[in-house]
């Protein structure tokens, strides 16, 4: 964190027809049932804020100063932290997983120990990234965001639910087929096509998420 930088960012509150107390709605459109609300579950980046102690700037009685506090944002927890590198050694080995299947479709020689760990790998990303997409689309339903396919970054939550589910299927394909070779069993003609098919249809919906993750970044770039 830069503590020489400021950067204001607007948090008004709004009154909808069936609610009397209001709500709070940031620059991003999440909307906020009460301040404490917005206090623990705002996306800003790691930083240190300034707030009015309610939500509102209101003055004491004594001297009128305005009743302010300073916090660090949500960003900076240990919670939010340790997930952010589990979401970035996840994208590592998914990375990698995709590489094996790429050479294994390709015909390259891939060793069975390579192949094993690839399996172990590709299923427990896969169920840790079903778990955070679906998270994530939960809280954007939350805060009132859109989670249909025309908002970009709920259509990447979408993607990544789908590839997850490809990637968790294909893991345990793998460790079947891999259960049935040292067994000396032959997989059949439809079991190929099946795994063909998860594989390819794994590969095409990852990259696609990956490509959608990155035109994201560049839009939050070009709006900086």
């Amino acid at each position: 964190m830069k503590l020489d930088q400021l950067y204001p960012t607007p948090v008004f509150k709004a009154k909808l027809e069936d609610d009397t107390e209001g709500i709070f709605v940031d620059s991003s459109a999440r909307k906020y049932s009460k301040w404490n609300d917005y206090l623990e579950d705002n996306i800003l980046p790691k930083c240190i804020y300034c707030y009015p102690t309610n939500g509102l700037y209101e003055t004491d009685g004594d001297d009128g100063a305005v009743c302010v506090k300073f916090d660090t944002s949500p960003a900076c927890k240990v919670a939010k932290r340790v997930l952010n590198f589990a979401d970035t050694a996840a994208t590592c080995v998914a990375f990698a997983t995709v590489a094996v299947g790429v050479a294994a479709m390709c015909t390259v020689p891939v060793a069975g120990p390579i192949i094993a760990a690839s399996s172990a790998a590709v299923t427990s990303t896969s169920v840790y990234g079903l778990g955070r997409s679906g998270y994530a689309l939960f809280d954007r339903a939350k805060h009132r965001q859109s989670i249909g396919l025309a908002d970009a970054e709920a259509r990447g939550c979408w993607l990544s639910i789908v590839g997850s589910s490809l990637g968790f299927a294909q893991g345990r394909m793998i460790a079947s087929m891999t259960k049935a070779a040292r067994a000396g069993e032959v997989l059949g003609r439809t079991g190929q096509i099946a795994f063909l098919a998860v594989q390819t249809g794994s590969l095409t919906v990852n990259g696609l998420g990956v490509a959608q993750g990155l035109a994201i970044l560049i839009e939050k770039k070009k709006k900086k």
